[in-house]
């Protein structure tokens, strides 16, 4: 992929400059945000991913976020963000933002986002002419193995994509917002594996759900996902087997403490996304709706 990476601090933009060119990306990067819009704006070949700072010199990463939806909607741009920087962060996921890093961050967690990023990355499609008509209802159901995920968001969006473009919607932030919901499904509900257990141990956590995969009373049940789509609402539908968790034990939805927490990152992204987030009474379906015919006369 051809990569921006802009930040002022010269000693991290050499660490992912080298980290990337070493995954085989091609990489340009800027020192500010009114650097990295010149670049961004006058490039030949147009940047397949931007990862900014939210707190530069000259242009923040915020303004420079900003002036890239206006000249692109789809372009994936990811944030890095301190603590002190929470409140800027969750106007860039309303603006569209793919994914955060919060500092200090590994390598590795640009690498997942990366992974995750080409996992969900479809063709697009035009057939502007009938969107106004058009009216589509789908339901996927797969058994609770996570091998099936980013095969089911990769068939979803490339179906949503199109008419999210007519109204100038990332569907790319919708993509991510759909794996993590189906994740949860998969992995707390139907494998019942706690969502704690990763901010206790990554290892652990990935050796519990490879373990209970494979056993039938976890793996095999199914998760249900229902996509309702017109040209005025998305509605999504996602419903597991499980026993159900204590919705209404949620923090709101704009408490910066989901941020710092592994455990609640997922739903604070969905709900910070999309315009209707609830579930059933048993905690076990999650109803997410996005409207756009409101967003087409912004």
């Amino acid at each position: 992929m051809k990569i921006l990476v802009v930040d002022d601090e010269s000693s991290l933009l050499s660490l992912l400059e080298r980290g990337l060119l070493g995954q085989g990306h091609t990489v340009e990067t800027a020192e500010n945000g009114q650097e990295g819009w010149e670049k961004f704006i006058d490039a030949s070949d147009p940047f397949d991913f931007i990862i900014a700072d939210i707190r530069m010199p000259v242009m923040s990463g915020l303004e420079l976020l900003k002036k890239i939806r206006i000249e692109n909607v789809e372009v994936p741009v990811v944030i890095m963000t301190g603590h002190g920087d929470l409140n800027n962060a969750i106007e860039a996921l309303r603006l569209g933002t793919f994914d955060f890093l919060l500092k200090p961050f590994k390598f590795e967690q640009i690498t997942s986002i990366l992974r995750k990023f080409s996992g969900i990355q479809s063709p697009a499609q035009e057939f502007k002419n009938i969107l106004p008509f058009y009216d589509e209802k789908i339901q996927i159901s797969i058994p609770s193995q996570t091998k099936f995920i980013p095969k089911v968001v990769y068939r979803l969006n490339d179906i949503i994509a199109p008419i999210f473009h007519l109204y100038r919607i990332s569907s790319t932030h919708l993509a991510m917002c759909l794996g993590e919901a189906i994740n949860n499904a998969v992995i707390h509900g139907n494998l019942e594996i706690p969502s704690s257990l990763k901010e206790e141990s990554w290892d652990s956590f990935q050796e519990m759900t490879e373990q209970r995969e494979v056993q039938p009373e976890y793996g095999e049940k199914i998760v249900t996902i229902s996509c309702i789509l017109s040209h005025q609402r998305l509605e999504i539908i996602i419903e597991d087997q499980g026993k159900g968790f204590n919705y209404k034990s949620l923090s709101e939805p704009t408490d910066l403490n989901n941020l710092l927490s592994t455990s609640g990152r997922g739903l604070f992204l969905i709900r910070m996304a999309m315009d209707e987030v609830s579930w059933n009474e048993r905690g076990n379906k999650i109803h997410i709706v996005k409207f756009l015919q409101s967003s087409l006369e912004d």
